[in-house]
């Protein structure tokens, strides 16, 4: 799409990578908690603290989303680059600042409740396959066909977060991604290897 393109992309995943680690260390931590959770037998907590940390993220999506986009002009000072490149720069962080909420609560709905759950076969669908069948798709026709902005082909890009949303929170709310993957092993059911116990 040009080189404006790729800079003005460049300069946003920098202040990407700042906000995702926030939203990282909370998935990495609902993924403790729920295991936890889980494991104990808790089923119902686990549940509970799995939507608590969705609503977290998403809070946290709207707090780091709000700060980028306030904090826009001083952030982008930051580099020195064409008019050409600041403009689609700018532009772009506004559709970031706006669907970062919606980022955060995927990756705390995949890394912390439904890996934490057991449910790696749903996991796949959502980061395996909705990225191909809608993002990517989505992404190269408005790049390729239509010959979109650079800050349009980024909300394109989003599609497949909110694909993730529509398809994944419902499977939250019917609980059935929990799977109690610490079952008590018997010492009986335990094969035996040269007279020891193979565990």
């Amino acid at each position: 799409m040009g080189t404006a393109s790729i800079a003005a992309i460049n300069m946003i995943s920098t202040i990407d990578n700042l906000a995702f680690a926030v939203l990282t260390a909370i998935g990495t931590a609902t993924a403790i908690m729920v295991g936890h959770r889980i494991g104990e037998g808790e089923e119902q907590e686990a549940f509970r603290t799995s939507l608590r940390s969705l609503i977290v993220g998403a809070v946290t999506g709207l707090l780091l989303g709000g700060i980028a986009l306030l904090g826009a002009d001083h952030i982008l000072a930051l580099f020195k680059v064409s008019p050409t490149v600041l403009h689609y720069a700018e532009t772009t962080l506004l559709v970031f600042g706006a669907c970062l909420w919606l980022r955060g609560t995927n990756s705390i709905l995949v890394v912390g409740v439904l890996r934490a759950g057991g449910d790696t076969h749903f996991c796949l669908i959502l980061d395996g396959f909705i990225i191909w069948l809608v993002g990517v798709p989505a992404t190269l026709i408005g790049a390729f066909v239509f010959h979109l902005p650079i800050y349009w082909v980024y909300l394109l890009a989003m599609t497949d977060e909110v694909t993730k949303c529509i398809v994944g929170m419902p499977r939250v709310i019917s609980r059935r991604w929990i799977h109690n993957l610490a079952q008590t092993v018997s010492v009986e059911s335990l094969p035996e290897v040269d007279g020891h116990l193979f565990i």
